[in-house]
């Protein structure tokens, strides 16, 4: 498990860090790892697979009947 820093997982996610700690806050974002030292770090696969999920589908286009 390769554990990388909040700015590294907000920029990824697309998002200021600010957005992120907001996201985490409320509960929007992935589990929170903190260290002894205080610092926050993020499971790298668990914010690939978060990114995934977050993907939307293009829309379906609907057909005249």
């Amino acid at each position: 498990m390769a554990l990388i820093t909040l700015t590294e997982a907000a920029s990824r996610a697309g998002v200021s860090r600010s957005t992120a700690e907001r996201m985490i806050v409320r509960g929007e974002f992935i589990a929170v790892y903190r260290l002894p030292s205080g610092c926050m770090r993020f499971d790298d696969h668990e914010l690939g697979q978060w990114i995934a999920a977050c993907r939307t589908k293009p829309p379906i286009e609907e057909t005249a009947p």
